[in-house]
């Protein structure tokens, strides 16, 4: 569980990216490699050349070996400069029992002359710093790049009677830090070995590795040190914000602290954030609002049902009283009987629209949007209307813009204008118009509208035209078992399409119903 948080799997990332950063740095150091190789190429070379030189003294027959070493003294003296500093040359023997331990040449014989250095005498100036010393991390990156080292480029050590075929070359470990490098060449006569040359050199890894990589260890430590700090930064900027989150969302709750919740989740620190866990706050912070007004929707819808119903059914109950109490009256009865009827009619009705108001909300949600012709819906309804003629007096008008598309629900978007055209003529009856309207300006809003010659709306009812069951209709506007849930579901739908409905009254008389839509 530990490594599903997102702290965990920035926090091994960022030690991944130093181990490979450091690697590189480790594998990519080729110092010793160089520095080694160059000086077994010198060796080599050296080693050619004071074979060539001495030669031609070797073959002389008319030297005995003593005056030869002298000779070879001599010549070799005037290359002091650039000859290595344990030079030997030795007559080979295959049987090394006649080896006395004659040398042609060493580096610290007796006979040869010692260099006299002249150098100015100067006053004892300041003392230079000492190195730095690495820490315990740098001193285990040497080792372990000793052993690479190692790994790489140790040989066995030479077996000297090999070198009368050919040079003989090895690097061994002479102390815990230092190799030593030598090379045995012979020197030919005729095809028979005479003499060897034997050069030896030493290289100090520790000393060579710490002073080219000192500076950059330390630079590298402290990269290492900066992107482990930056990147713990940004993971507690992000996996700290999103666990409070998470935590604040991972609440129980019961249906008495449903609402409280969900009008309480506010996070402070989040409130100003400006990037993606700002936006996904921000975001349910959305999606929080939505569900706590889809909650008090429900309460509210439920309190209104229960209200609703009951009055019919209070009087349904009532009138029963009635009839039990005057069954000798028959048209007492008779006329508490229809009462009754109209408040069962009126029962049933509001039954259906309040179904029906639960599947608009369904299909706003769940149902997949499409394109159409808003044009055309409107031209097909408007026929519609005229053509049944419900209301003869009624005169039904457009002036609807051609091939206007939009996306969304067609059923429900017809739902919508339906509702308002009947709306419109039961106010405009007996006699008036009712004139339907699409237009489109140059970027801006679709605008649909429904208007009518009616008395229109009083003022202090405008706000509540579109709440739920709010019903108030007057002499030919009165209809039996009105429900009051047409606007409220015209509300619905447009909203759910990203519209906005709105309801004002007209200069000359009658009411206007305006839905802007987004194209």
């Amino acid at each position: 569980m530990v490594f599903r948080s997102i702290f965990v799997k920035i926090f091994i990332i960022l030690i991944v990216i130093n181990a490979a950063l450091w690697a590189f740095i480790f594998l990519t150091e080729d110092t010793a490699y160089s520095e080694i190789n160059n000086k077994r190429s010198a060796l080599y070379s050296q080693g050619v050349l004071v074979s060539e030189i001495v030669k031609p003294t070797l073959l002389r027959i008319d030297l005995s070996r003593f005056d030869k070493m002298i000779e070879i003294t001599n010549t070799l003296n005037q290359l002091d400069t650039v000859l290595s500093d344990a030079l030997e040359i030795r007559p080979f023997f295959i049987d090394e029992v006649n080896d006395d331990g004659f040398a042609f040449f060493q580096t610290n014989n007796p006979y040869r002359e010692s260099k006299i250095i002249v150098s100015e005498i100067i006053s004892e100036g300041p003392k230079l710093a000492e190195q730095p010393k690495l820490s315990k991390i740098a001193e285990l990156l040497f080792y372990s790049y000793k052993r690479l080292v190692d790994f790489n480029l140790l040989t066995d050590p030479i077996v000297y009677r090999r070198a009368r075929f050919s040079a003989q070359y090895h690097l061994i470990e002479a102390n815990a830090d230092g190799y030593e490098l030598r090379y045995a060449m012979p020197i030919k006569f005729d095809k028979k070995t005479i003499a060897i040359v034997d050069l030896k050199d030493a290289y100090h890894l520790r000393e060579i590795y710490l002073k080219d990589n000192n500076a950059r260890l330390w630079v590298l430590i402290g990269l290492s040190g900066i992107t482990l700090l930056i990147g713990s930064v940004f993971a507690f900027s992000l996996a700290f914000p999103l666990r409070r989150l998470s935590r604040r969302l991972n609440k129980k709750l019961t249906s008495d602290d449903v609402a409280q919740h969900l009008t309480g989740f506010r996070i402070q620190s989040l409130e100003k954030r400006k990037d993606e866990i700002g936006l996904v706050y921000k975001n349910l912070i959305k999606l929080n609002d939505n569900l706590a007004r889809i909650f008090a929707d429900k309460e509210r819808f439920a309190a209104d049902i229960s209200h609703e119903i009951k009055n019919p059914v209070s009087s349904i109950i009532a009138h029963t009283e009635v009839i039990k109490g005057n069954l000798n009256d028959q048209e007492k009865v008779q006329g508490t009987i229809t009462t009754i009827q109209k408040q069962a009619i009126r029962i049933n009705k509001l039954v259906s629209e309040i179904s029906e108001a639960a599947t608009v909300d369904h299909e706003l949600v769940a149902a997949k949007r499409e394109q159409f012709n808003l044009s055309v819906l409107l031209n097909d309804l408007v026929d519609h209307f005229r053509e049944a003629k419900a209301t003869p007096g009624v005169k039904i008008m457009s002036d609807i813009a051609p091939n206007i598309q939009f996306v969304g629900l067609p059923d429900r978007f017809a739902q919508v204008v339906i509702n308002l055209i009947e709306n419109a003529i039961s106010f405009a009856r007996p006699r008036g118009t009712v004139t339907i309207s699409l237009k489109r300006r140059w970027m801006k809003d679709l605008t649909l509208s429904v208007e009518d010659t009616g008395p229109g709306i009083p003022e202090e009812q405008l706000d509540k035209i579109f709440e739920r069951f709010f019903t108030h209709r007057e002499g030919t506007a009165e209809e039996d078992a009105s429900s009051g849930l047409g606007l409220f579901i015209v509300k619905q739908v447009v909203e759910a399409h990203g519209g906005k409905v709105s309801v004002s009254n007209l200069r000359q008389g009658g009411a206007k119903f305006t839905i802007s839509l987004k194209a």
